[in-house]
């Protein structure tokens, strides 16, 4: 089962397990290295995320909003073109829909919500080319309450 804390871990193995990219790596406010080449999975760091209520009970399961960027670019040598930009968006979104769907069949119930914005040559310092992809997953909030409670001193009136 996914948490918070393990789904990070398990983005970037999903990028690594995907034949076509291989290669993944975590990012924290928009940098990444990229030394080793694309094509690459870039996994930001920054998570947005809210508890979800029935009513106004907390039933257990937090949104969270994962973001990565999957990203390449034209073979070594070759000038980026506008035809050659519309071809490497059509293979990474490819990419990006072939992701979300290893984690549904994986994570079954889990993934809740895609949203993909294209990034036509304006990723990184390399000016690659891809898509971000948000992805919103539904994830037991693992919190005991009782335990948290204890944490405080009792409110004084």
């Amino acid at each position: 089962m996914l948490t918070y804390a393990t789904t990070f871990d398990y983005l970037l193995r999903l990028g690594e397990r995907f034949t076509p990219i291989g290669r993944s790596e975590l990012s924290y406010e928009g940098l990444f290295n990229a030394a080793d080449g694309y094509p690459l999975l870039v996994v930001e760091g920054e998570v947005q995320g809210q508890d979800v209520y029935r009513d106004t009970t907390p039933t257990g399961v937090e949104s969270l909003t994962y973001a990565v960027q999957v990203l390449t670019q034209p073979a070594a040598g070759r000038a980026p073109q506008p035809a050659g930009q519309a071809e490497l968006l059509a293979q990474t979104k490819e990419w990006a829909e072939a992701l979300a769907e290893q984690l549904r069949r994986e994570h079954p119930g889990c993934l809740v919500g895609v949203n993909k914005l294209a990034l036509p040559g304006t990723a990184g310092t390399a000016l690659a080319t891809g898509w971000r992809v948000e992805l919103t997953l539904k994830l037991q909030n693992p919190i005991d309450r009782t335990a948290s409670a204890a944490l405080f001193t009792p409110q004084v009136v």
